[in-house]
């Protein structure tokens, strides 16, 4: 493995930033660089003085920096004694030895020295040849590089390719450099690097990816250089090409280029910027937040956003008030991403922009992000002229879910927008505002169905006298759940509500409604409870019937008229009426209607006692297993029967000797036929209880 080329680097403090940057392209060329504020630390207790007197005469070149940092303490600086070590050890060197190299790193004199020995005519360090990096730091530091970099013969195939970079045509250029790319040799990167003044734009973007891909330390220095190339896609490439190879190096290269005098080039370093998060990156882009160029600013505060801290606010919330709406967009997204209270409360400024679009962004960025900090400025932009930055304030408040946000988002329940309406509906009912009531009872009319239903829910259990009107309204929605819930806000106001409201709720075509309604009224008792209960036992919907069955039961309720009733529908034209009536008596399950249905096997029409048979088989108590014994002796065989399977269904030994007389002398083969099955089915149950 070959000797790295070893340089021992002087300088004084107040120059260390430029001097790490010039250590870090002489490491990344393969120079093995001695400085003290990194070498003397791996010393341990050793003898500084001895140490860095031992690297000067051990190193192949001393690189002495000097600039207007080093005349401002010539005399105290402690690099004078490594100039004087060094100086020393070049006396005993040839005349021609290349050897001390002076720096300029500013437009500075180097001082006058005398470095030649006792006898000689006189010289001093300023007949030395010496490098400016001031007038062009790339450009510097490259020839600096190439005169003290190791040397090696290139491959025969790499100088072929080297002499045809030289060629007029630029196809045979650009074959060149693909050639040099496959080959690899580090070698031909200050060839291809060359090609950065190159006319043609397509030799530059290829010479950048063949740099790219011989990739090492040799390359950085004229990557570097293509970030400032008249043409974006070598910009962008050299920016991605350093990414993989120095990303120290690209961003004090960037930084640098963001003081270029061409827009385009400081626009593509901010760019470039957003790839390298760096303290060094963030201060570069603020400063660049402030350009005289608009396209620069937006390109400089998307790059901030992109790394994001909180370290970048300042820079997004003096950009929030610049002239150009496009900058002042970019700060918004800069002050969404951050998050926190300070950039949320410089969002709140925004909503008050005039531009729409910053309005809309600002509100949106407060909405997915934390709100809290600016319910204040998102209240006042529930009034804005725009709709849809009234709809996403309204979806902030609503997140923020506290009293005050739902407070505020209730004074949007006339706005324009359906989806503020719904928002504002809802922020009133959580809210449980004094006004609540009144407010949800004017929504009851609102276009909206979805701002109609919101509102009638909330409106059960909370709902006040004054709000009877428009309940009463609502039980004529045209959407379900709107009837429903105005039903049950009704029902739970109680006797408050007047029973001619309810008494319209009967003709609803919503069973639900009609359901609700009818248990109101039964449960009022009285002739008008009787009443009602007749009537819904005529209703389509056998739920409706049971219900008020079962609140007459609890209510106490004479069912007595509704035998009567059964009686003038047992008529042809209305005996499915009568049997669902049959059916929700045994569905209510109470006293009464059991009672009722006993009643009803003595109805002359065989198929009404028949259905009574069936409800007292879903009733299921000791009660009704005599009644249905009782209906094994009925005229008609389809009653006996249906009894039959009803007391086999309930299992109780009761009825065995009526079930074993029905099963051996019954005149219909199919009631002697139920009755064996029914015992079968008792025998079965005693065994499995057995």
């Amino acid at each position: 493995m070959p000797t790295l080329t070893k340089a021992f680097v002087s300088y004084v403090r107040e120059d260390q930033p430029l001097v790490e940057r010039l250590c870090a392209t002489l490491k990344a060329a393969g120079i093995q660089v001695w400085w003290d504020k990194h070498n003397l630390r791996s010393q341990g207790g050793a003898r500084w003085k001895r140490v860095i007197e031992e690297a000067i005469n051990a190193g192949d070149y001393f690189v002495a920096c000097f600039s207007h940092a080093y005349w401002a303490k010539a005399r105290g600086a402690y690099m004078n004694v490594e100039i004087a070590a060094a100086i020393e050890r070049l006396r005993h060197m040839p005349p021609e030895a290349r050897w001390f190299i002076p720096v300029r790193l500013t437009d500075c004199e180097v001082p006058g020295f005398i470095i030649s020995r006792a006898g000689e005519p006189v010289s001093t360090l300023r007949e030395l040849q010496w490098f400016d990096l001031w007038r062009d730091w790339h450009d510097g530091v490259e020839q600096l590089v190439l005169s003290i970099a190791p040397e090696r013969p290139l491959p025969v195939e790499v100088q072929a390719e080297l002499v045809r970079l030289g060629s007029r045509s630029v196809a045979q250029r650009l074959k060149a450099v693909e050639t040099l790319a496959e080959l690899g040799d580090p070698g031909a990167a200050g060839d291809i690097g060359a090609l950065w003044t190159d006319e043609a734009v397509e030799v530059r973007r290829s010479a950048i990816r063949a740099l790219q891909r011989i990739g090492g330390t040799a390359v950085v220095l004229h990557l570097a250089r293509s970030l400032a190339d008249p043409d974006h896609a070598v910009r962008w490439l050299a920016t991605e090409a350093l990414l993989d190879v120095d990303r120290t190096v690209l961003v004090s290269t960037l930084t640098e280029a963001l003081a270029h005098e061409d827009a385009g080039v400081r626009r593509d370093a901010a760019e470039g910027l957003r790839r390298a998060p760096t303290r060094a990156a963030i201060a570069g882009l603020s400063a660049a937040a402030r350009d005289s160029d608009a396209d620069v600013q937006v390109a400089a505060l998307r790059a901030l956003a992109a790394i994001g801290g909180h370290e970048t606010e300042p820079a997004f919330e003096r950009a929030a008030k610049h002239s150009v709406a496009a900058v002042r967009y970019a700060a918004v997204a800069g002050l969404g991403r951050v998050g926190g209270r300070r950039a949320a409360r410089a969002l709140g400024d925004a909503l008050e922009d005039t531009d729409v679009g910053i309005r809309r962004s600002a509100a949106d960025w407060l909405w997915q992000g934390d709100a809290r900090f600016a319910v204040p400025a998102l209240s006042r932009a529930l009034h804005d002229t725009d709709g849809e930055v009234r709809c996403v304030a309204a979806r902030a408040l609503n997140k923020v879910r506290s009293r005050s946000a739902l407070l505020a988002l209730s004074s949007g329940t006339a706005d324009p927008e359906v989806e503020v309406r719904r928002l504002a509906t809802q922020a009133v009912a959580d809210a449980r505002a004094p006004r609540a009531p009144s407010v949800l009872a004017g929504a009851l009319i609102d276009a909206d169905s979805a701002v109609r239903l919101i509102a009638a829910r909330a409106l059960r259990g909370r709902a006040t006298t004054s709000a009877v009107p428009a309940l009463s309204q609502a039980l004529l929605d045209p959407l379900e759940g709107v009837r429903m819930a105005a039903a049950e806000a009704l029902a739970a106001l109680g006797r408050s509500v007047p029973a001619a409201v309810f008494l319209r709720a009967l003709g609803s075509r919503d069973p639900a409604v009609r359901r609700q309604a009818a248990v109101e009224l039964v449960a009022r008792g009285g002739k008008r409870g009787r009443e009602t209960l007749v009537r819904v036992l005529q209703d389509e919907d056998e739920d409706v019937a049971r219900a008020a069955l079962e609140t007459a039961a609890m209510a106490q309720l004479d069912v007595g008229p509704v035998l009567t009733v059964l009686a003038d529908l047992a008529r042809e034209d209305g005996f499915s009426v009568a049997v669902r009536a049959v059916r929700a008596l045994g569905r209510a399950r109470t006293p009464a209607g059991t009672a009722a249905l006993t009643e009803l096997l003595q109805f002359s029409d065989a198929r009404i006692r028949r259905a009574a048979v069936e409800a007292l088989g879903q009733v299921g108590t000791e009660a009704t297993v005599s009644a249905l014994t009782a209906a094994l002796m009925d005229a008609a065989d389809t009653v006996r029967w249906t009894a039959a399977d009803a007391l086999g269904a309930l299992g109780s030994r009761a009825p065995l000797a009526s079930l074993k007389q029905s099963a051996d002398s019954d005149d219909s083969p199919r009631v002697r036929w139920a009755a064996r099955r029914a015992i079968a089915e008792i025998t079965a149950q005693e065994s499995r209880d057995a």
